[in-house]
């Protein structure tokens, strides 16, 4: 993410992940021996050098015969001097003889947020214009 670098410094770059966890029990009637699936999205500095922040969903336990899928979502600024952005996939077998920790839809996208000035100045600018309208 080191073109972002000038916008994320200002405190403006804005990145959304989502994704869906699930995994599986022997028993499909309950949640226990369920594998495990945890998704952590990692901020970091330049050539991965330094943690500066992160997302953890946690170990989800969710049982696709029961519940289906988790969607999970986490909206945050990259932290200032972030330069690589890593997400980390992480199951963990708990019973029997597969891992069975399941991740789908996963997506890390970026929005700019504009720069404060930036919008009060297009306001400044609609309000002019409308007020010139109104005196035709």
């Amino acid at each position: 993410v080191t073109s972002y670098g000038s916008s994320i410094d200002a405190g403006l770059q804005q990145f959304d992940f989502s994704g869906y966890v699930s995994g599986y029990s022997r028993n499909a009637s309950s949640n226990s021996d369920t594998d495990t699936a945890q998704i952590i999205v990692e901020y970091r500095g330049a050539g991965g050098s330094s943690l500066l922040g992160s997302y953890d969903s946690g170990a989800a336990t969710y049982n696709y015969h029961n519940d289906g899928w988790l969607e999970l979502k986490d909206s945050r600024f990259a932290p200032v001097g972030t330069r690589e952005i890593t997400v980390r996939l992480l199951a963990v077998r708990n019973d029997g003889t597969n891992n069975d920790g399941y991740f789908d839809s996963l997506s890390l996208t970026t929005t700019a947020v504009p720069e404060p000035s930036s919008t009060a100045l297009l306001g400044l600018g609609l309000c002019s214009l409308l007020l010139r309208r109104k005196r035709s």
